[in-house]
């Protein structure tokens, strides 16, 4: 796991979508044909898929004695969303296990701050490229799924500048369509698995 793009600075009780506003008008590129995945605090747009709301969500949520399988395609593009967000969200404790300092406390001016999250960025992505059987990142990506999901997920007042109407049916199209197309293989899936108990060969 590696950091492809750091906006620090911001107070930790900053709306989701006021960093995604300033991030999207700021030097934030997306290759074509990829897409960053948000949390319920962030705007459904072209370039960010965000979960469905109203629908279960969490990873702890599904994997318990006698758990149902999705029900739906709703369903399993947020349990498919979570198992991917859940590895983001892994990165955070990997970077404060590498530099204690995160946690300890840093005493510097806010701008001395801003620049040494940038450099913890940097060398982070530099040992991984450097030296991919690093003990720490190992360890740490190796944690049990869910470890580091919130116990609740908030659907607050959401920002939308720059998302304006035509853009938010567009993603919403997008993200049905790449829902859909999920659940149509998932289902190819498991109708497989009962008529052969075996997985299907790899393409």
């Amino acid at each position: 796991m590696e950091f492809t793009f750091v906006m620090p600075g911001w107070e930790g009780s900053a709306h989701d979508g006021r960093l995604w506003d300033r991030a999207r008008l700021s030097s934030l590129k997306i290759p074509p044909g990829k897409w960053l995945l948000g949390g319920a605090g962030f705007p459904l747009s072209e370039s960010c898929l965000v979960p469905y709301q109203a629908t279960k969500y969490h990873l702890k949520d599904w994997d318990v004695p006698g758990g149902k399988k999705p029900q739906t395609y709703k369903e399993l593009f947020n349990l498919r969303h979570a198992s991917a967000w859940n590895v983001i969200e892994q990165i955070f404790g990997v970077i404060k296990r590498r530099f204690e300092v995160i946690d300890s406390g840093c005493y510097y001016d806010i701008s001395i701050q801003v620049k040494v999250i940038i450099v913890m960025a940097f060398i982070h992505n530099f040992i991984r490229v450097t030296d991919p059987t690093d003990i720490i990142s190992s360890d740490q990506e190796s944690i049990l799924p869910d470890a580091c999901q919130p116990a609740t997920i908030e659907y607050g007042e959401l920002h939308h500048q720059g998302i304006d109407c035509c853009e938010s049916t567009r993603a919403t199209k997008l993200r049905d369509e790449i829902a859909k197309k999920m659940w149509s293989d998932y289902k190819h899936l498991i109708r497989y698995r009962q008529r052969h108990s075996r997985p299907p060969p790899m393409p």
